[in-house]
C-alpha cells in the first residue's frame, strides 16, 4: 500500500502540480495503521534493556510539557536536554559511559556485553531447536543447499522442524549454557527512557513496573512505566507508516473508521 500510495502521489503531482492539496482517505485496517519502521512504540518496550536494538529512532525533546517529568534534574548527565535528541538504544558515547542508571560501576562493566553462562544441571530442559539452530545443520544437507539459506529463513518454524526430521537431524536439544544479553548497543527499555525524561524517582525506582495496579485492580499511573511513556507527546502523536509517507511527499493521509472503507468514497478498494 505504501508503494501504491507513492505512485499515486507521483502521478497527481505530475498531472496537476501543486494546484491542489492532496488528501487520501484510508480505512483503519491493520495494514493502513502499521507503524513506521523506526516508529515509537511503548507497547514493544520491555522494562529493562532489550536483547537487541529497539529499532526506534532518536527523538528531539521539543519542550518540557508533554515530554519531561517532575524528577528532571538538569545537573544529571544522563537526563535529556530540551532541544537535543534522546537515544532509544545504548549507542551514544554518553550512553556507553553511563549505562543503565540503576547499575553500580562494577555491575555496569560485568553486564556490558553478551555472555554465555552455564545452566545448573537441575534447571536444564529439553526443547525443540530454534530456527537459528536448525538452519546451519540443514545447510549441510543436499536438500538444504538446493533450497538455499534465504528460503530456509522464510519458512515457518514447524515446517523447518519437519524438514529437519526428514533429513534425520536431531530436532531436540538440552542446552548446557544460555546467552545473557548485555546492555551496550541494545534498546534501553522503559525504565531507562523514563528516567532520562525525569519520570522516575530514583530513590524508589524499584517501585515501578511495566503496568502497576493496586489491590482493587486499579492502575497506578505514576508507577506504570508503559503508561508514563505512552502518555508522552511524541509517543501519543506517532504517525503510521502510511501517514509518514504521505506527509513526506507533501500530501496528507486520513484514517477513517475501522471496517468502513466506503467512507473514502470514489476509488476505494472493494474486497
Amino acid at each position: 500500500m505504501n508503494l501504491q500510495t507513492e505512485d499515486v502521489i507521483d502521478v497527481v503531482k505530475v498531472t496537476h502540480g501543486d494546484t491542489y492539496e492532496y488528501v487520501f482517505l484510508f480505512d483503519s485496517s491493520s495494514g493502513h495503521a502499521k507503524k513506521r519502521g523506526d516508529g515509537l512504540d511503548a507497547k514493544s518496550m520491555k522494562k529493562e534493556w532489550h536483547s537487541k536494538p529497539s529499532g526506534m529512532r532518536n527523538v528531539k525533546m521539543e519542550r518540557k510539557e508533554g515530554y519531561l517529568g517532575p524528577h528532571l534534574d538538569p545537573s544529571v548527565r544522563a537526563m535529556v536536554v530540551i532541544g537535543q535528541e534522546q537515544t532509544m538504544d545504548f549507542t551514544s558515547d554518553l550512553d556507553k559511559e553511563l549505562g543503565p542508571f540503576w547499575l553500580t560501576a562494577q555491575q555496569r562493566e560485568e553486564q556490558r556485553h553478551d555472555r554465555e553462562v552455564e545452566i545448573p544441571l537441575e534447571q536444564r530442559k529439553r526443547r525443540v531447536k530454534q530456527k537459528s539452530e536448525l538452519i546451519p545443520e540443514l545447510m549441510l544437507t543436499g536438500w538444504g543447499k538446493l533450497e538455499g539459506q534465504m528460503k530456509l529463513w522464510k519458512m515457518k518454524h514447524p515446517e523447518l522442524v519437519r524438514k529437519a526430521a526428514a533429513q534425520d537431524i536431531e530436532i531436540n536439544i538440552t542446552p548446557a549454557t544460555k546467552t545473557v544479553h548485555g546492555w551496550e548497543g541494545k534498546g534501553k527499555g522503559l525504565l531507562q527512557v523514563a528516567y532520562e525524561r525525569g519520570w522516575i524517582d530514583k530513590k524508589n525506582y524499584k517501585s515501578y513496573l511495566v503496568m502497576k495496579y493496586d489491590d482493587d485492580g486499579n492502575l497506578i499511573p505514576e508507577l506504570s512505566l508503559r503508561h508514563l511513556i505512552a502518555s508522552c507527546t511524541d509517543f501519543q502523536t506517532e504517525k503510521s507508516q502510511l501517514e509518514y509517507v504521505c506527509e513526506s511527499l507533501g500530501a496528507k493521509a486520513l484514517i477513517t473508521t475501522k471496517y468502513h472503507a466506503e467512507y473514502a468514497g470514489e476509488g476505494t478498494e472493494v474486497g
